[in-house]
């Protein structure tokens, strides 16, 4: 799918319309009518899925976000029983982001057995996409995010799939999901946090260093620093994870869906690609009683959110060799 040259061949055909929507079927691979358009005279950019109206199920709801809108059209052209559901580009800064879901749509879309099935698929990723849109906007992850999972994805590749192995590891990659900690792999749980000073973390609820109920609760600090010498970009060490993961279609297509649950999408790569990051030091620190911190438990009625910061040094007694950690690690699996 060469979306610049549809787009491309639209808007050359579009020009020469006055008034109406000009289509392309992105794929003859894909086994539905999944469509790309140009609205005239304003070029708009839209995505459709042209369903039998009793695909439509009622319990599905499409809300539009502020990067694009999702309505049911009725096209000129179409038969009485045919509708489209369209996503209409609301917004011209996230036109990257509409290539990037549009091309996400197509591999799903293309493995459903219905066209029921592919409107259910259609709606599981435009929320997935809606979500991102709403969360990181169109400029991306701050530096300060890039940096945080930076260290997350780090972990991944240097500890969790070397001795996990790749499906397990990207299933316990949790914190995307909004689990209280990074991962959760059987009873262990790890907290990653990723800092640029060394000196000072923070901690932005009771629950992330909450060990109840669980074995072992590690907190990882990662020592990160800006380094274009050493260092490596985000989308680099996305891309040596995806590289790893290539032979298991799921676990990729997994870790695709981690990655943007976590604010990251291809669209804005070229963005990211000039920071570069070097893990200078990776300390991992047993959680357990004594360790400074704030639990839900101690919390006095009434307060429902907490954020602090915790000096690394006051940690240092609870710190254990990366072997050790390793080894706790590697008895989950």
């Amino acid at each position: 799918m060469d979306l610049p040259e549809l787009w491309g061949s639209l808007e050359a055909a579009a020009a020469r319309v006055s008034v109406g929507i000009v289509t392309r079927r992105i794929s003859a691979s894909i086994p539905f009518d999944l469509l790309i358009g140009i609205s005239c005279p304003d070029f708009s950019r839209l995505l459709m899925l042209r369903v039998d109206r009793a695909a439509r199920d009622p319990h599905l709801s499409f809300l539009s976000s502020r990067g694009f809108q999702v309505t049911w059209v009725a096209l000129p052209d179409d038969p009485p029983n045919r509708i489209c559901l369209q996503l209409h580009l609301a917004n011209k800064a996230y036109a990257d982001v509409f290539d990037a879901l549009i091309t996400d749509l197509g591999v799903h879309i293309r493995a459903a057995n219905s066209e029921a099935d592919a409107l259910r698929r259609l709606h599981d990723r435009v929320a997935k996409w809606q979500r991102f849109v709403e969360r990181q906007g169109a400029e991306g992850l701050s530096i300060q995010e890039r940096r945080g999972l930076f260290g997350e994805i780090w972990c991944l590749k240097e500890w969790l799939i070397q001795h996990l192995g790749r499906r397990r590891s990207v299933e316990a990659w949790v914190g995307p999901l909004a689990a209280p900690h990074d991962f959760e792999v059987g009873a262990i749980a790890i907290e990653v946090k990723a800092t640029a000073s060394g000196d000072v973390i923070r901690i932005s609820n009771a629950l992330q260093l909450e060990n109840q109920d669980l074995g072992d609760l590690f907190l990882a600090i990662l020592s990160i620093d800006a380094d274009t010498a050493r260092g490596v970009s985000l989308p680099a060490i996305v891309d040596e994870v995806r590289n790893s993961l290539a032979c298991d279609a799921d676990t990729l297509a997994k870790f695709d869906d981690r990655l943007l649950e976590s604010g990251y999408s291809d669209a804005q790569r070229a963005a990211y690609a000039g920071d570069r990051f070097h893990v200078r030091n990776a300390q991992p620190f047993h959680v357990r009683d004594g360790f400074p911190r704030i639990i839900a438990a101690n919390l006095m009625p009434g307060i429902v959110d907490v954020e602090y910061a915790i000096s690394i040094r006051s940690c240092a007694a609870f710190a254990v060799e990366e072997s050790e950690f390793l080894d706790r690690l590697r008895s989950v699996a």
